[in-house]
């Protein structure tokens, strides 16, 4: 990036290079979202799950028929990236380009909250699926 008053390039700090790539590409396919999804559609009309983790960032939401949220507090997604490997401030940066669990929330129709076993997340979504789905 050129700054106003130099001719050189800034270069971004390595640990957010990662998270920042990350949103530039959910962001470029924001607009092709809907379209693989109906693409993707069985012909006998299953219900299609798609995982879009940047949804509302990307502008991704419009056209689909329930937007589920699965979320938990922001100290445990911090946690989880920590846990991966990224930076306090690498972890940081990821979380300060998504919106937040509350204003999401806003925004779907079902939760399933994301703080325990992985057991019992699959057992949530099972149960949302329903019996005929799940």
């Amino acid at each position: 990036m050129k700054t106003k008053n130099s001719n050189h390039r800034t270069r971004m700090p390595s640990d957010k290079a990662p998270a920042l790539a990350s949103f530039a590409l959910w962001a470029l396919a924001a607009g092709s979202f809907t379209g693989w999804a109906l693409a993707l559609w069985p012909t006998d009309q299953r219900p299609v799950a798609v995982v879009i983790p940047l949804l509302f960032e990307s502008g991704a939401e419009e056209g689909f028929d329930l937007r589920v949220l699965v979320g938990c507090r922001a100290s445990v997604s911090r946690q989880r990236l920590r846990d991966r490997g990224l930076t306090p401030e690498a972890a940081d940066f990821w979380l300060g380009k998504q919106w937040t669990v509350e204003e999401k929330i806003q925004k779907c129709e079902k939760i399933l909250w994301n703080e325990g076993s992985l057991e019992l997340l699959r057992d949530e979504a099972k149960r949302l699926a329903g019996p005929a789905r799940g």
